[in-house]
């Protein structure tokens, strides 16, 4: 071990010694890392505050060994007295540590810590969060979360869960968020808060994308088309054809609707340096536009914006959507030619686009075969001939079950096994219709956790888990119970 660290030039990130007996003994940390100092951090947590048996012998070293392994993969060994977390990047560190501590949380001593390896499977391993503010659907279902969803602690309870269950990116989703994230330099008419408003939301967005970065997950927000504030409209003296903001119907095309979404999604990268990523549809608000019309607008709006802004993100587009207008309700390969061309047409720059196809009706939990997406059933346009900027992501929603808790390993592996090809990068899972933040369904008092997520953590642990090893075996689950 000692060769192979001074060989590879491994990064020996952090040492942590844990001596029970002395509750002011030292946890040495050298690392200028955020993800390393956060799995360090959650490691001593579990030895001073829980009690856990400890040898005071031994030790826990942290080393990155970019070399010998995948930048989320991971290997923990033993040597002489000390416990060695292997990371091939900083994800690996995470994940490696994550299982040194859920041993530890069964009982294990540090002598007692099993050698384990990790090797990520799918690249993309996401969560779909609705959020309940401007949000696609309403109704006290969705809106009764809105204060839950504004507390940081919600937030970092629910990204802890994320990273011990591996999953790597969070996608918040609403119809349009860029009122809640920043005032318009351009257009103060599309002001919806007032300073001390603007500055608590401010804050909210900027401690989500701090905490997700601090375990190596992908901070995304994700919009439909095409939108703009009531305030905003009312200035323009502007309407869409169903005079509200909601999902279905026509947009107001105007050059000004289009030029406030384009400037406000440069500011937002701007100003939020956290933020991996953006995404958008094709579908909502485009009801009488044209595939290539829709495409086109994108083009000159997301992208032209992305283009203008002062650092380079990655993009989620979504895809297919039914044709000229949203009540023909089919798909067609004229269409998804189209649309292919136009994101072809895009800079991937080093990251590939991430292209996302949903199993429609929700039926990706009833089946692993893709029965149909948005607007029909799916022709291979758009993978065949492979792509070689964009990669295609899966889009398995939940619908269905939400008292239930769910949970079938096999399943899950099985539809892994169906849609992993050289074109696929990963899965969402999420839901539009349900948000796992105020629990609702439980009697409080009876039960150990606080959110709706905390309840259905079988499900979380078993997708997140087995799309980064499908081989992880039903000993690990069951060890849970």
């Amino acid at each position: 071990m000692k060769n192979q660290t001074h060989n590879f030039l491994a990064v020996a990130f952090a040492a942590l010694f844990c001596a029970f007996a002395n509750a002011e003994a030292p946890v040495k940390i050298k690392t200028n890392s955020p993800q390393a100092s956060y799995i360090v951090e959650k490691l001593t947590t579990e030895f001073f505050q829980n009690k856990n048996p400890v040898n005071v012998a031994w030790e826990v070293s942290f080393v990155l060994d970019s070399l010998a392994l995948g930048p989320e993969d991971y290997r923990i060994t033993k040597q002489k007295n000390t416990v060695f977390v292997q990371g091939g990047g900083k994800r690996g560190l995470i994940y490696g540590g994550q299982e040194v501590l859920a041993q530890v949380r069964s009982g294990a001593a540090l002598p007692d810590v099993q050698p384990r390896e990790g090797k990520a499977g799918q690249a993309f391993r996401a969560i779909k969060f609705n959020l309940p503010w401007f949000s696609y659907r309403d109704g006290p279902a969705l809106q009764q979360h809105t204060e839950t969803c504004k507390k940081v602690e919600f937030w970092e309870k629910f990204l802890d869960m994320m990273s011990e269950n591996r999953f790597n990116a969070l996608t918040l989703w609403n119809l349009h968020p860029f009122p809640y994230m920043i005032q318009s330099k351009n257009f103060p008419e599309a002001r919806m808060f007032s300073d001390a408003e603007m500055k608590e939301w401010r804050n909210l967005y900027t401690s989500i994308f701090d905490m997700a970065h601090e375990r190596g997950i992908e901070t995304y927000i994700i919009n439909w088309n095409i939108y703009a504030p009531d305030s905003f409209l009312e200035k323009h003296n502007l309407t869409t054809t169903d005079d509200k903001n909601t999902p279905l119907g026509d947009a107001e095309l105007s050059p000004v609707v289009q030029q406030y979404n384009k400037e406000s999604l440069t500011q937002v990268i701007d100003e939020y340096p956290k933020l991996t990523g953006f995404g958008f549809s094709l579908g909502e608000k485009m009801g009488k536009m044209t595939p290539a019309e829709r495409e086109q607008w994108a083009l000159d709006t997301y992208i032209e914006a992305m283009k203008n802004a002062s650092r380079k993100i990655k993009l989620i587009h979504r895809v297919p959507f039914s044709g000229n207008t949203r009540s023909e309700g089919s798909t067609s390969a004229d269409m998804e030619t189209i649309t292919r061309r136009g994101i072809e047409s895009i800079d991937a720059a080093k990251e590939p686009i991430l292209v996302e196809v949903k199993f429609n009706w929700s039926h990706a939990h009833s089946t692993p075969k893709l029965i149909k997406t948005h607007g029909g059933p799916l022709h291979d346009k758009y993978w065949n001939p492979k792509p070689e900027n964009y990669k295609i992501v899966w889009m398995a929603r939940n619908e269905d079950f939400f008292c239930l808790r769910w949970g079938q390993p096999e399943f899950i592996r099985e539809h892994i096994a169906q849609n992993d090809h050289d074109y696929t990068a990963g899965y969402f899972l999420g839901s539009e219709c349900y948000i796992p933040a105020l629990d609702y369904f439980s009697k409080l008092d009876s039960v150990k956790w606080e959110y709706a997520f905390e309840r259905q953590w079988y499900y979380y642990m078993l997708w997140g888990r087995l799309l980064y090893d499908p081989s992880t075996s039903d000993a690990v689950f069951e060890k849970e119970f």
